[in-house]
């Protein structure tokens, strides 16, 4: 047993045994007061209990004055409750008169010093930019959070027990806020609360550890939790009419929370203060804004509002005009037609692969130090066509990512703040599956990870696929890093592809390469030693395991399409990475500061992509054309390159990249190779854009 758990469990005895000494000194008075005083130590009692149980898990990294300042605070305040007994004896003794203002200016002063205090609890253990924060936010999140706590104080009927669990809950946001950026790399935001469970698993990839600061924090906060028991109410007994003093508390209680509940809903936080909801840098907007005001901002952003004058037979029109530039250019050319006419014979079957976090670190300026990029798509000479996708996530988001390539949606029109698999009902959105399934193709997806994660069960059956093999499929398989290889994922593709000869749609999401990238358990053999330019310790240590994953994954895929070379029936493969590395801000701040935000955000949205066959594709040269684009249009380019049928939607898209290379949530990119911000109203393609989202509402929103 180690000193710090020794030390927690002998502040638990000592607090347990103070409490049971006061209570039996007290026996004789009411039970109902003697237990609710005593009660004020049961929060400390858990606390030390939480201490005791992490520090035995090895989670306290935090020196020894800042640990047992925290155990020496919880013990002092879990025996507090004689002194609240004797203030309560006290208070009780004056006059009605003196009471009454007692109260209302104690509860004042302790209800506005709560107010400032859980400010910084929810802020400090995550906002590097607390310091520099404008006072406008500053005063707007004081405003918020006061707001919540005269409600609870009203609902609790004036006891500390309101405050208690509004502080509680603050403080827990801040110290929650902390591990999401350490393991994430991005801000809590109100859809990853419908995607708990999720969050959960992926935690377990990383180390939870308590540093001096964090510690801190817990001290501050239990600090707090004990000032809410300094809430006392006036004495019953003062009261001639208690039931209309309960009635005037209820009805203060209703109206307290019904303004709380119509500021939320009629005060829009953007329009009416100036918060950023489009949160195309969502860690720099949240630490400019606070927690509070940015959250909420993007909570009312939830909804998928309509574009201004919008009309079903506007956003037609529209989607016409795309579909005729699609037709009249690449859709009559000799090559699509000749790929039409071959897969109406062939039917290859379909290989989606988005491998989990592959990205191209070189594009940093090769971190400083030479490094050249991965194996892919550089080594392949007879791709059907190759580039960089632009996706909507970074360092986490995953099922984002998907979403855009199979229902031809970009998250640009839907929103930040997003995740639409654990918002929304799929089941009447077209999707890629459902149209491969309706040319006669057997359907499969593959997540060798928990099947809930992100809805997925549900989704996938929404969008009908046949199969989903998940975890418990790959527990026997070889694992690298933190899950089961690529490889043995590709093995269940061709195991797929050996039973039988009907073409088949196979989805495959890795997960070899989740972060978080400090685990330390990389085999000897794929060891990088890459020494990047100027950056911290940890980051090389981050950089060199996620390249060593790297490194895996093109092993890995070299061997499954050397397999399908030598495959007798034909097989197109689909492949792209989800996203970028939650670090790798860290080099596009550290080399490229002070550069145009919208360029700036695009490259820690850029992921490799290809798209390649093992047979001969009618009307295409297969040179491994370069070409970049939005993630939301690459499954309309593989049905277009291999000749499949495609909705009017598919065919917009692509009329529509025409003019927009590349789009992603935070910007997009005209073909005059400069990238805008999505709300730019001086981009020369922002009427195209209006127009995509016309469609896309026709097309998708209206469909939910």
């Amino acid at each position: 047993m180690s000193s710090c758990t020794f030390a927690s469990l002998v502040g638990l005895v000592t607090v347990l045994a103070v409490i049971s000494y006061v209570g039996y000194q007290h026996r004789g008075d009411g039970v109902k007061s003697l237990l609710f005083n005593l009660s004020w130590a049961a929060p400390f009692v858990v606390a030390l209990s939480g201490v005791a149980f992490a520090s035995g898990l090895g989670l306290f990294a935090a020196s020894d004055v800042a640990f047992d300042l925290l155990v020496s605070l919880c013990v002092l305040f879990g025996c507090a409750a004689p002194l609240r007994m004797k203030i309560q004896a006290w208070q009780h003794g004056l006059s009605r008169k003196s009471e009454t203002l007692l109260c209302l200016y104690r509860d004042l002063f302790i209800i506005l010093a709560l107010t400032v205090a859980s400010f910084f609890l929810l802020e400090a253990p995550w906002n590097e930019g607390l310091g520099v924060m404008s006072l406008s936010m500053v005063f707007l999140g004081l405003g918020s959070i006061l707001a919540i706590l005269l409600t609870l104080y009203f609902v609790f009927f004036r006891t500390g027990w309101g405050l208690f669990l509004g502080v509680l809950v603050l403080g827990i946001a801040g110290i929650a806020e902390y591990f999401v950026l350490l393991f994430k790399g991005v801000v809590l935001m109100p859809s990853d609360l419908l995607a708990l469970g999720t969050a959960a698993e992926v935690a377990g990839g990383y180390t939870l550890e308590f540093t001096d600061a964090l510690t801190y924090a817990l001290c501050g906060l239990v600090s707090a939790l004990f000032v809410c028991s300094l809430v006392i109410r006036p004495s019953f007994n003062r009261n001639k009419l208690p039931l209309v003093s309960y009635g005037v508390n209820i009805a203060v209680s209703v109206g307290a929370g019904s303004l709380l509940f119509l500021g939320y809903s009629n005060i829009d936080y953007s329009s009416t203060f100036g918060c950023d909801k489009m949160c195309w840098s969502p860690n720099t907007i949240y630490q400019q804004q606070g927690f509070l005001p940015s959250f909420i901002t993007l909570a009312q952003n939830l909804e998928i509002s309509e574009p201004e004058g919008y009309s079903d037979e506007q956003a037609q029109e529209y989607e016409a005009e795309y579909v005729s530039a699609y037709d009249s250019t690449r859709g009559s050319t000799p090559e699509r037609l000749q790929a039409v006419e071959q897969f109406d014979s062939v039917k290859p079957s379909v290989i989606a692969i988005m491998n989990e976090s592959y990205s191209d670190l070189s594009a940093y300026a090769e971190l400083g130090c030479g490094y050249q990029g991965p194996q892919y798509p550089t080594a392949l000479t007879d791709a059907l066509l190759a580039g960089h996708v632009t996706t909507s996530v970074y360092g986490g988001g995953t099922a984002n990512s998907e979403f855009e390539f199979f229902t031809n949606t970009s998250m640009a029109y839907v929103g930040s703040a997003k995740c639409p698999y654990t918002l929304y009902d799929l089941s009447n959105v077209n999707n890629l599956v459902a149209q491969f399934s309706s040319l006669g193709y057997a359907t499969t997806a593959i997540h060798p990870g928990n099947p809930s994660n992100y809805n997925r069960d549900k989704i996938y059956r929404e969008f009908g696929f046949d199969a989903f093999y998940s975890a418990s499929e790959f527990a026997e398989s070889e694992f690298f890093h933190n899950a089961a290889t690529d490889g043995a994922t590709y093995s269940k593709v061709l195991d797929i592809l050996s039973e039988s000869e009907d073409p088949q749609f196979i989805f495959d999401l890795t997960m070899q390469n989740h972060g978080g990238y400090e685990t330390g358990n990389i085999p000897e053999s794929y060891v990088q030693t890459y020494q990047p330019l100027d950056v911290q310790p940890s980051t090389t240590v981050q950089t060199n395991e996620y390249l060593a994953c790297i490194k895996k994954s093109d092993e890995d895929l070299t061997w499954f399409l050397g397999q399908l070379r030598n495959l007798d029936r034909p097989v197109v493969v689909v492949f792209w990475g989800d996203h970028q590395p939650s670090f790798a801000d860290q080099y596009n701040n550290l080399y490229y500061d002070g550069e145009d935000s919208a360029v700036h955000e695009a490259r820690t949205h850029q992921t490799p992509y290809f798209i390649w066959a093992n047979y001969d594709v009618a009307g295409n040269g297969q040179t491994s054309q370069q070409r970049d684009m939005g993630l939301n249009s690459l499954g309309a380019t593989l049905l277009d390159i291999i000749g499949a049928p495609m909705t009017d939607f598919q065919k917009s898209t692509l009329g529509l990249r025409e003019k927009i290379a590349c789009m992603g949530l935070y910007g997009h990119r005209g073909y005059d190779g400069v990238w805008y911000l999505n709300d730019d109203e001086a981009s020369p393609f922002i009427g195209v854009f209006e127009a995509g989202r016309f469609i896309q509402t026709l097309e998708f929103t209206d469909k939910l």
